[in-house]
């Protein structure tokens, strides 16, 4: 018997209940809680630009239809062997985006990401212009 899975949110629904789940399994728990923060808080500012850009991929990037004779063969016939762990309340508030402590997370993740990403690029060029 395969272990029960837990549904991975819509990214089109809501990007930030999908990025916690998808991109930070690892640090987020299912109740949407951080379990090891400091992994969370440097991997969201550190790699901010290309979570986001993972994020447009997924959500407006070209999907190729499968050749048919492989689309027969990727058709999944039956019942899934997979037993789909029920969502916790968290996990349904976090999906439909009325999950307080999520967007407040990534607002703050969002600051992070942009100080580190855009201002402090800027003040290194605005330091080293003003130098010359």
């Amino acid at each position: 018997m395969l272990p029960p899975v837990t549904l991975v949110p819509d990214c089109r629904v809501n990007a930030y209940a999908w990025m916690d789940l998808e991109l930070f399994p690892y640090a987020i728990d299912r109740h949407h809680r951080l379990v090891r923060p400091f992994a969370f808080w440097f991997f969201s500012g550190a790699y901010y630009l290309p979570n986001w850009m993972e994020y447009w991929i997924r959500r407006f990037g070209r999907r190729p239809a499968l050749p048919p004779e492989l689309a027969a063969v990727v058709g999944w016939q039956g019942e899934s062997p997979y037993r789909i762990a029920p969502p916790t309340q968290e996990e349904l508030a976090a999906r439909a985006g009325n999950l307080p402590s999520v967007k407040r997370r990534w607002r703050l993740a969002s600051i992070f990401g942009l100080a580190l990403w855009v201002v402090l690029p800027l003040f290194f060029v605005g330091v080293v212009v003003s130098n010359w």
